[in-house]
């Protein structure tokens, strides 16, 4: 940004560079550098008001931060009022993001798969995001059908992303079927080029419960040298079933 202060694609690096530092570090020890995620998105905007991209980082900082430190369900509808007016298919993946955020997942549901997104990569990816909201709320909720629904549908839609496998084996894994759940992250697996932290940790739980005590811990420690990594609490769980396996 200093090299480059009138490049919307810097502003929009720098805020999500920040928020995913603020994420790590959590939300309260994260409370001081809120502002500057925001300002650094509402700039990128305002550098290039066209930017799809741009614009949906501003509305999920504002959809995803509690309002007393800068979240606004108000701010996220202008956002949404100003983009619709050059973009509609833009305004209706927004609204469905709004309807996340005010927890009715069966409207974002039927939002997202509707919008036109085409080739157009920021509609893309924003459309795979509310449809992998969509099922993981439905899965944190147990309700497993939906959520199967929905991630063979992100499956179908983005066949080029482990998503869909994924989110599939997170319900059979969720459901004690741990030998399905293990083709499907394993099916995962085979679709990136690098290991992804989350699908290892998720292939081990799933090997540890089959009593495949070798595998899982191969599985364990693919997901602590990824990159990027996991989240401190499932790091910690890592290192825990690393421990009790080795003892």
């Amino acid at each position: 940004v200093a090299s480059h202060p009138k490049e919307s694609d810097c502003q929009e690096r720098l805020g999500v560079a920040m928020g995913t530092k603020a994420m790590s570090a959590g939300i309260m020890s994260a409370v001081g550098s809120i502002s500057k995620i925001r300002d650094a998105f509402k700039r990128a905007v305002e550098l290039d008001p066209k930017s799809l991209t741009a614009r949906f980082l501003l509305l999920q900082f504002y959809t995803q931060t509690p309002s007393f430190v800068g979240g606004s369900t108000s701010k996220a509808k202008e956002v949404l009022a100003d983009t619709a007016k050059f973009n509609l298919e833009a305004g209706k993946l927004m609204q469905g993001f709004l309807e996340l955020a005010d927890e009715q997942p069966g409207k974002a549901e039927a939002i997202a798969p509707a919008a036109n997104v085409g080739t157009n990569e920021a509609l893309r990816d924003n459309q795979r995001e509310i449809l992998l909201g969509v099922a993981s709320d439905y899965l944190k909720n147990k309700k497993y059908a939906d959520s199967e629904r929905v991630f063979r549908a992100l499956q179908q839609r983005f066949p080029e992303s482990e998503i869909g496998s994924y989110g599939l084996g997170r319900c059979e894994q969720e459901q004690g079927k741990h030998q399905a759940a293990v083709a499907l992250f394993e099916k995962a697996s085979s679709i990136t080029p690098t290991p992804r932290a989350r699908v290892q940790y998720r292939l081990g739980v799933s090997q540890q419960a089959l009593g495949e005590k070798a595998k899982a811990l191969a599985s364990y420690e693919k997901a602590l040298a990824a990159k990027p990594g996991l989240n401190k609490k499932l790091a910690e769980e890592a290192q825990d079933k690393i421990k009790a396996l080795k003892s």
